[in-house]
């Protein structure tokens, strides 16, 4: 019984791509009896818990349900009584994998969402729309096609600018300041992405980033890999080319509207002011997300220094990813600064001119 939940559990835990799962939700009501084990090598202990299927046709069945304790803690997932858990159900039983953590997510949404609407009010609202639309947008159109084998930068390009579009006219109308906006972003992006496309070349790289990708080759015999990376760069560096773009542009046009005698040049050579004021925490922003969403992989890394040297570390291709999507992206901000204020200048003085 011991080897066979072992096998079981080892069996969930790790990813198939191919089992056909059944995961349901389920509440621990109690801890029925707790078996050590001394001579195993191993588990500790046993654990029977009776556990309530709280949804799909068996919603009100009860269950014992036996749970392992490892040696190797890491191993080791902890439950109680009155707590929510994922069952798998399968031929040969039912076994406890996880903790549900919905509805914890679905409270931390619901905060951001209150506090959106609380503190921006009408414009929290459209924030919130135009995000959704963005996400839909991603979801909905861009990962499939991507899975279908279509370009993924061409896909990226196409999805950024619908949601560049929706998202500032949404929030600004539609007035040349919204159109300088999309513009800016647009020639950033674009440029960070051009950017990642030919480093992603000089360096070689694969798109086979980590053992998972390796395992999931079979799945990915349409998808352009390569690409992906690319297409990662352009998604990842839009919001804050966004932000960049649209705050150069708001200021440029203030700026117009009290004074409408400005010149095309100290125009310009404002909205360069501006942006070097920005660029410094957007770029850290940026860098700092990548390297906050990279932080256990840095760890582990420092942790190894003495058996990996800087020759072996910089030539892993994860991180040269992680670089070509920090560095890329920032300097799409770089790029949207004069790109931004060129256009800005060009277009205000004409329409006076007119």
């Amino acid at each position: 019984m011991k080897k066979k939940l072992i096998i079981g559990i080892f069996f969930i835990l790790s990813i198939s791509i191919f089992a056909n799962e059944t995961y349901i939700k389920g509440k621990i009501l109690s801890i029925l009896k707790e078996e050590e084990l001394i001579d195993d090598d191993y588990l500790t202990s046993v654990t029977d818990f009776q556990v309530e299927i709280m949804e799909g046709e068996e919603k009100g069945k009860i269950l014992m349900i036996e749970h392992p304790t490892y040696k190797e803690k890491q191993h080791n997932l902890s439950f109680k009584p009155n707590m929510n858990v994922v069952i798998y159900r399968d031929t040969d039983g039912y076994y406890i994998v996880e903790r549900d953590r919905r509805g914890s997510i679905y409270l931390l949404v619901t905060l951001f969402l209150g506090l959106t609407l609380f503190i921006a009010k009408k414009q929290g609202l459209k924030a919130i729309i135009s995000l959704g639309i963005t996400g839909f947008l991603i979801f909905k159109f861009m990962i499939p096609g991507i899975i279908l084998g279509f370009s993924p930068i061409l896909i990226a390009i196409i999805i950024l600018s619908i949601s560049s579009v929706v998202t500032i006219f949404f929030m600004t109308g539609f007035n040349s300041k919204g159109i300088l906006a999309i513009l800016g972003t647009l020639g950033g992006v674009i440029f960070a992405g051009i950017l990642s496309i030919f480093f992603s070349k000089t360096m070689g790289l694969t798109g086979y980033t980590t053992i998972e990708s390796i395992n999931y080759a079979s799945l990915l015999k349409n998808i352009n890999l390569k690409e992906l990376i690319s297409a990662g760069v352009i998604i990842g560096s839009a919001g804050a080319v966004m932000d960049v773009s649209m705050s150069i542009s708001s200021a440029l046009s203030e700026i117009k509207t009290h004074k409408p005698n400005i010149t095309s040049l100290e125009l310009y050579n404002s909205g360069m002011s501006i942006g070097r004021d920005i660029i410094g925490t957007m770029i850290n922003t940026l860098i700092l997300a990548y390297i906050g969403g990279s932080l256990f992989t840095i760890m582990i890394l420092t942790i190894q220094q003495n058996d990996f040297p800087n020759i072996r570390i910089l030539n892993f291709e994860f991180v040269g990813v992680e670089f070509l999507r920090a560095f890329c992206g920032s300097i799409g901000i770089l790029i949207a600064v004069p790109l931004t204020s060129f256009l800005a200048s060009k277009i205000h003085v004409e329409n006076k001119e007119k």
